[in-house]
């Protein structure tokens, strides 16, 4: 088996976590890495499982962009100068980015490929992979039964939509003698004491197709209905008034929220099914994916790079980017 390199620049690798279990303590306790949270979800957790499922073997973690080998890492940390060569096989995690780098030899999207993917998509080899689930998350406490007291939002601010910010939006809660809590970035794996979530972008029915369905998997595992938007990721993986309920104006908002108040039985449903579900999904079902997909394509596809190859890749993409950009400034569809 080749050696995979993971890439992370500007860290210290004998500070970095190998044990999952710790990952999210040393994530949320180290200086300086809240904007870096999304490359290491990525990349250092893809690499942390892979490694631990092989007990330590045919993985490694560098901060120096290797020239051989397979290279994984987020599309943001490929060098801008990095030129394609027959030693070295890049596969790029997209997450919800466009083709910032157009020379990989293999992209990784977190979303539907067809659905997100146009012009670009029929000469970048890509490859659907859902996200890693929270770590480490802390599930609804069953010991609060039928108690229906606490509304959350786990995320950015940013990535709720502003009529969920508001004073109206409290006080339409506290009518209803609900607490609507917005958990602190250290709590985003904490679910304990949550009856319902609602995480809504916004209102203008954007289907978001760049975003994974992260949320609707957290709220799966962590056996808590959820009140999601209309995001083209979450009807894909779920199923709506089965396992999540959607709502795409302020006053949906409030009437999901009390139809989850006042039916125990739609809120027993939603987790049940839920529970079910997300065994697609979680870290075991993920590794899966991520092995096979490294034993059915990358393996192959890095061995029978040669100069050749490279040299048509190269020129092929390079004569397509520049097209791609010309129709872009020309506005042409």
């Amino acid at each position: 088996m080749q050696v995979i390199s993971f890439f992370l620049p500007n860290i210290h690798l004998d500070e970095v976590p190998i044990d999952i279990e710790k990952y999210w303590d040393w994530q949320t306790k180290t200086d300086n890495l809240s904007n870096l949270w999304g490359h290491f979800h990525w990349v250092l957790q893809t690499y942390i499982y892979l490694n631990n499922h092989a007990g330590g073997r045919g993985y490694r973690l560098t901060n120096n962009f290797p020239n051989e080998g397979i290279v994984i890492t987020h599309i943001d940390l490929i060098p801008e100068d990095t030129i394609p060569n027959k030693n070295r096989f890049i596969i790029a995690l997209l997450v919800d980015r466009g083709f910032s780098y157009k020379f990989a030899d293999l992209y990784i999207s977190h979303t539907d490929i067809k659905s997100r993917f146009t012009s670009e998509s029929f000469y970048h080899k890509v490859y659907h992979i859902p996200p890693w689930p929270q770590i480490n998350i802390i599930k609804r406490n069953r010991s609060r039964g039928k108690k229906f007291e606490n509304i959350g939002f786990i995320g950015n601010k940013n990535q709720l939509a502003k009529e969920l910010q508001t004073d109206t939006f409290v006080n339409e809660l506290k009518a209803l003698n609900l607490n609507w809590i917005i958990s602190d970035r250290k709590d985003w794996n904490n679910f304990e004491n949550l009856d319902a979530i609602v995480a809504i972008k916004s209102f203008d029915k954007n289907d978001y197709k760049f975003k994974p369905a992260l949320k609707l998997i957290n709220a799966w595992l962590a056996e808590v209905p959820c009140i999601l938007g209309y995001e083209y990721s979450y009807r894909k993986i779920g199923s709506l008034n089965e396992n999540y309920l959607e709502a795409t104006t302020f006053e949906e908002t409030i009437s999901m929220i009390k139809a989850l108040k006042n039916d125990e039985e739609l809120r027993c449903k939603l987790v049940q099914n839920g529970i079910r579900e997300v065994e697609n999904y979680n870290h075991v079902a993920n590794t899966e994916n991520w092995i096979n997909l490294l034993n059915n394509e990358v393996f192959t596809k890095a061995d029978r790079k040669n100069s050749f190859r490279v040299f048509i890749f190269y020129i092929f993409n390079a004569a397509l980017s520049k097209i791609a950009s010309l129709k872009k400034r020309l506005n042409i569809a």
